[in-house]
C-alpha cells in the first residue's frame, strides 16, 4: 500500500530508502521523495506493509529520519 510521508527531520528521503518501525524492522520502502514549494516541508511515498505505526523512520544515507503518515494529496490547487 502507498501512504504519504511527512519528514520531521531535516532531509530529503529518496527512491529505495528503507522504511523501519521503531524497533529498527523494515516495513516498506520509499518511491519517492522531494521538498516541494507548494508544501514548504519534506514529503514522501512510501510503499508500505500496513498497518504502518502513525511515526515511522527513513533511513536516508544510513542515518533514521522520523517521519509521519500523511493523507493524500498533499497539496490540493486552490484553483477550480
Amino acid at each position: 500500500n502507498i501512504v504519504g510521508l511527512e519528514l520531521l527531520d531535516p532531509g530529503i528521503a529518496r527512491q529505495g530508502d528503507r522504511c523501519v518501525d521503531a524497533q529498527g524492522n523494515d516495513i516498506g520502502v520509499v518511491t519517492s521523495g522531494t521538498k516541494p514549494p507548494t508544501v514548504g516541508k519534506a514529503i514522501a511515498l512510501a510503499r508500505v506493509t500496513l498497518p504502518a505505526p502513525a511515526e515511522i523512520s527513513i533511513m536516508v544515507r544510513g542515518k533514521p529520519l522520523r517521519a509521519t503518515l500523511r493523507p493524500l494529496p498533499f497539496y490540493k490547487s486552490k484553483i477550480v
